[in-house]
């Protein structure tokens, strides 16, 4: 039995149906599957007493097997509205990140070594949503991991429950693995200044602001990503101007200069009206960039040395009859 099970990895790691004594042996060989996972601990506050019922150990799945992957709690990406599992994991995402980096301070010897690099955090999300076994399996020293320990436990004791991860539509166990950087000679600034409500132009960032299309996700190459989301976003636009009664009246063309604020959200505000030609031209292209928000539609944020941050996002709309 002993050998059996250890000799079908694969069966086991779908199948947590073994001895606590088999577990911890068997947990040497998961490192080829998980990458460095350890789940010693995860059984150990699992066990049970009746260790002969099969079923004594929950299933534990990975991350990036599982339908759904679980996500970090925000009620703004929660109450998104009619959009796709993906985007709202991609939101709680950018919403984790932010509330790492809120919280995280870098070591001293960090600048005094001019230290950059990734640790790994490894935690796992019950069908609750609880996380447990936090773990550092990745470190660059110097006191990072701890950091990044210290903070992580921080969030997870004092936030509400993740929403858990599914698969068939069942909640279940997830082992979850999170990179955070740290670029210490760009974002040293950004990280300890007040910069939250700063607004950068889109010259000023790494990677500009974009309108969400999922088409357009999927391409490798970034500039014919970007060139298709903003195509995607003027076919928003033309499908849904109304052409303004009395320019339409008076035979009148023109176009409108606007300006508006993606922020690290990938949420639209700040809006505003470089040029018009008058004729309702102002209050159209005002509706119609409000309407983004009104149909839940989100764009990808701006990123400047690995951190979202809010950019200004400059249109032009043409009013052609």
């Amino acid at each position: 039995m002993f050998q059996i099970i250890c000799s079908h990895i694969s069966y086991f790691c779908n199948r947590i149906e073994c001895k606590i004594y088999v577990i911890l042996f068997c947990t040497l060989s998961t490192n080829g599957l998980f990458g460095n996972i350890n789940l010693n601990n995860f059984y150990k506050q699992h066990e049970k007493q009746d260790t002969t019922d099969p079923n004594a150990y929950p299933i534990v799945m990975d991350y990036t097997s599982v339908d759904h992957k679980p996500r970090f709690f925000n009620s703004t990406c929660e109450s998104m509205g009619n959009v796709t599992e993906g985007i709202k994991e991609d939101c709680a995402h950018r919403a984790l990140m932010e509330k790492i980096y809120e919280h995280l301070h870098y070591p001293e010897d960090v600048y005094k070594n001019q230290i950059e690099g990734f640790v790994e955090v490894q935690f796992t999300v019950s069908k609750k949503g609880k996380v447990e076994n936090i773990e550092i399996i990745q470190d660059i020293g110097y006191g990072c991991g701890e950091e990044v320990d210290r903070v992580f436990r921080m969030i997870s004791e004092s936030g509400k429950p993740w929403i858990p991860g599914l698969q068939n539509d069942t909640p279940v166990y997830v082992i979850y693995t999170l990179p955070v950087p740290f670029l210490l000679h760009k974002v040293t600034k950004m990280l300890r200044s007040n910069e939250d409500k700063k607004i950068y132009s889109a010259q000023e960032v790494d990677i500009k602001p974009r309108f969400y299309h999922r088409y357009c996700e999927n391409i490798d190459d970034l500039k014919e990503k970007e060139i298709c989301a903003h195509n995607e976003f003027m076919n928003f636009i033309n499908q849904n101007l109304e052409y303004p009664e009395q320019a339409l009246k008076d035979n009148i063309e023109g176009r409108v200069d606007a300006r508006f604020v993606v922020d690290k959200n990938g949420e639209i505000g700040g809006i505003g009206i470089v040029n018009d030609f008058g004729y309702g031209s102002k209050e159209e292209t005002i509706r119609l960039i409000n309407l983004m928000k009104e149909e839940s539609l989100i764009w990808k944020p701006g990123v400047l040395y690995g951190n979202l941050v809010n950019t200004a996002y400059n249109v032009t709309i043409r009013f052609l009859r």
